[in-house]
């Protein structure tokens, strides 16, 4: 079985325990390209790249009939300050759909402005969705990160709370109550996490002690 990390083949001792499934197989190489500071961004085996379709079948194959697995690597670092520099530009768009949807349900708007409603929800979902996923890729603690006095852990939390609230009105069907809070208090947030945002920013450019 040949190994290659980004394009260039590798020669590593592997146990009897870890050649006995692809998965271990896998396993193993991600704990060594962690120690290099670095993650998968794509694998392939046998020249298949693995994805979430075809991944039960190819963990299922025999370690004897692999005879290529490929791995593309990046920094996470790069990549968390990629996906923040998206994040930056993304969010005033996030505002003002928050901020249209407000105007469209305060006068009676109401297919408009449920229309767009879920497409600001899905913006929020993959927002969260970021949000989760950067402290256990960089290393970072938002306890211990501030923007102004304030924790990015507090900012979140904050967050949560207004979206809970806009939840709550939207169970509830309160147009106007989903108005106010998508104009009075998500735009806000949103605001400031912009902010915040160029605060994680620096942070995953900054070198590691």
């Amino acid at each position: 079985m040949k190994i290659f990390i980004d394009k260039e083949e590798k020669e590593y001792v592997f146990s009897d325990e870890e050649l006995k499934s692809v998965e271990t197989i896998l396993k193993k190489m991600e704990e060594l390209i962690a120690k290099e500071g670095k993650v998968f961004t794509k694998i392939s085996v046998n020249g298949e790249v693995l994805n979430d379709e075809n991944r039960e079948r190819i963990l299922s194959l025999s370690p004897e009939n692999i005879k290529e697995i490929s791995f593309d690597t990046a920094n996470p670092r790069l990549l968390a300050g990629e996906a923040l520099d998206e994040l930056i530009k993304y969010l005033p768009k996030l505002k003002e759909g928050a901020s249209t949807v407000s105007e469209l349900l305060s006068v009676g708007e109401y297919e408009k402005g449920y229309g767009l409603f879920a497409k600001v929800i899905d913006g929020i979902n993959w927002f969260v969705k970021l949000l989760k996923t950067l402290p256990p890729v960089v290393g970072m603690n938002y306890k211990d990160i501030y923007y102004g006095e304030v924790s990015v852990a507090d900012a979140f939390s904050e967050f949560e709370r207004v979206m809970n609230e806009l939840l709550g009105a939207f169970e509830e069907k309160n147009d106007l109550k989903i108005a106010e809070v998508l104009k009075e208090k998500l735009s806000p947030v949103l605001q400031e996490w912009i902010e915040v945002a160029k605060v994680l920013k620096d942070y995953t450019e900054k070198p590691i002690n």
